[in-house]
């Protein structure tokens, strides 16, 4: 018996090709070549969803992100760490006091209480020290607010060793002082601030007691 195509034959026919075409196309894998640039935002990301793993180590910089796209909601909380920052952002710390504190005969390392910003896990909460993370070029910052009448020195560390010195002998009670240099460092550098007080000017040692009423130590990356 001779067989003929009729229009149900086609028509079913066409639909399991059809079918077939789009499981096909939905079985391939989407890459980010296969989106425009910028076209994502962050309301097309489901909230926490967004991990660090899900980010190519180093791979963000400000650039890859559109303005206002990624909102703190649309990624988990402490998901995202330093290996998923690209190597353009650089590290920087500014640890502080406000503590009124005495200082001795011979002078301290500052205490430093708590961090203003630390962008590369450089200073942990209640040390007296910011730890550079990365071989580059940093700057370093140094400032003590003195609320006594003596002759004074301000120091920034790095090892132990000193690197940079500010000394007062203005008899002003209330004074700022501050002590600023920049440095190649290497990756575990520590940077400390110290304070000192000495009787007479160029002294080497103090043989009287001052206090300050705040502190703060910033080191900053300004090229790698």
């Amino acid at each position: 018996m001779r067989r003929h195509l009729s229009y149900a034959n086609v028509v079913s026919t066409l639909c399991l090709l059809v079918l077939l075409s789009g499981a096909a196309y939905a079985a391939t894998t989407i890459t980010g070549k296969d989106i425009k640039n910028s076209s994502v935002t962050g309301k097309d990301v489901k909230n926490s969803s967004l991990k660090g793993k899900d980010v190519k180590d180093g791979s963000l910089a400000g650039a890859d992100l559109a303005p206002d796209s990624v909102s703190g909601a649309k990624v988990a909380d402490g998901s995202l760490g330093l290996a998923d920052l690209a190597s353009d952002v650089l590290p920087g710390a500014r640890a502080v006091s406000n503590t009124t504190e005495s200082i001795p005969f011979g002078g301290k390392v500052m205490n430093l209480i708590e961090e203003s910003y630390d962008t590369g896990n450089m200073y942990t909460p209640g040390a007296d020290e910011i730890v550079v993370p990365r071989d580059g070029v940093y700057l370093l910052s140094g400032v003590v607010a003195w609320n006594t009448a003596t002759d004074r020195t301000v120091r920034l560390t790095v090892d132990s060793l000193d690197v940079a010195q500010t000394s007062s002998t203005s008899t002003q009670a209330l004074m700022t002082q501050e002590v600023l240099t920049v440095l190649s460092l290497d990756a575990g550098d520590v940077v400390r601030l110290h304070a000192q007080t000495f009787s007479e000017s160029g002294a080497a040692t103090s043989d009287r007691p001052g206090s300050l009423a705040s502190a703060e130590l910033v080191v900053q990356m300004v090229s790698p």
